[in-house]
């Protein structure tokens, strides 16, 4: 199975994976999956985790505040206000506690 580019995208940032061969999310129906051969397919994520699969066989997970998720020949773009992006569930959460924290700072000047 060929895998597709995974293209995240926010106002703060951008990531492009190359290889992934599954995309799990979910929206207002619940969750779903893409698969590389995929029709065209749009849809907007609810708040919450996503997951991608790599060639090699890791998972990375997405934190997201919702999105809007488009699929065509190939391409996976996920367009957010913000993204956090990590190796497992335990990271992602770490680091959104740091950004929380760091938001919390500079709210309190």
């Amino acid at each position: 199975m060929s895998g597709f580019v995974l293209h995240l995208q926010s106002v703060t940032g951008y990531l492009r994976v190359e290889g992934v061969t599954s995309f799990i999310g979910a929206d207002d129906l619940g969750s779903f999956g893409i698969l590389p051969q995929r029709a065209p397919f749009m849809t907007r994520l609810s708040f919450g985790l996503a997951r991608y699969l790599l060639a090699d066989g890791t998972y990375r997970f997405v934190a997201l505040q919702g999105a809007v998720l488009y699929f065509r020949g190939g391409e996976l773009t996920v367009s957010t206000q913000r993204f956090v992006e990590g190796k497992s569930y335990g990271e992602v959460h770490e680091a959104l506690v740091r950004e929380l924290a760091a938001e919390e700072g500079s709210c309190a000047h």
